[in-house]
């Protein structure tokens, strides 16, 4: 019987990238209740109590609802000023979310503000 050996390497400038989260488990718990109040309570202003470390184009209050509902199996496109290297990046590796090009194929879309 014969074993393969591979050898694993990290992908180019991963490791540059922190914690979205200070605490991940009480931080997301946070922001979902607080999704939560401001669906079922139209109007309610939120203040987040767990603040992402995100990229500059995305505002936190995205970066956390993100954070907390893109999963693997989640298809996100991108407007064309979210659509930049550190956004693509930082998903990829907080959410593995799909990152699909065409609006229609998406079920959420991140939307930015031009710089």
């Amino acid at each position: 019987m014969s074993v393969a050996r591979v050898k694993v390497t990290r992908s180019s400038g991963v490791q540059n990238i922190r914690a979205a989260f200070p605490d991940l488990s009480s931080s997301s718990h946070q922001v979902l209740r607080q999704r939560d109040t401001v669906m079922w309570r139209p109007g309610t202003i939120v203040e987040l109590d767990a603040s992402p470390q995100a990229p500059e184009v995305l505002c936190e209050a995205t970066a956390a609802i993100a954070l907390v509902l893109f999963d693997r199996d989640t298809p996100v496109w991108l407007s064309a000023t979210a659509d930049c290297k550190a956004v693509r990046k930082y998903l990829r590796y907080h959410t593995a979310c799909a990152q699909v090009t065409e609006p229609t194929l998406a079920d959420f879309a991140i939307i930015a503000r031009p710089g």
